[in-house]
């Protein structure tokens, strides 16, 4: 929210967080409130570690599969016929299977 100097709410007029934690419930629709304790809401940084991990490990694995789809995909389509081995082309039957 800012301006809060790390959650003692110094720095910010009267109203400022209730006022931030209800325009982002009303823009987010999710149930946001106000935590009791804000110097130890702000410095407990735990659950956001958590989510990072988790959507690292997501973007990892969606990385190997895209990467196996594209290894699946024909030859054609990867592009490996035109900049294959200068010694063979599409014409030469031996070649094609490669």
């Amino acid at each position: 929210m800012g301006a809060t100097a790390i959650g003692t709410g110094l720095n910010s007029p009267a109203g400022y967080a209730p006022l931030c934690t209800q325009k982002l419930a009303e823009i987010s629709g999710a149930p946001v409130r106000l935590a009791e304790n804000l110097v130890e809401a702000t410095q407990d940084s735990g659950e956001f570690s958590l989510m990072s991990g988790a959507m690292k490990t997501a973007a990892v694995q969606l990385s190997k599969i895209c990467n196996d789809l594209r290894w699946l995909s024909p030859v054609r389509a990867v592009g490996f016929t035109k900049s294959g081995c200068p010694r063979c082309s599409l014409a030469r039957p031996s070649c094609r299977a490669r």
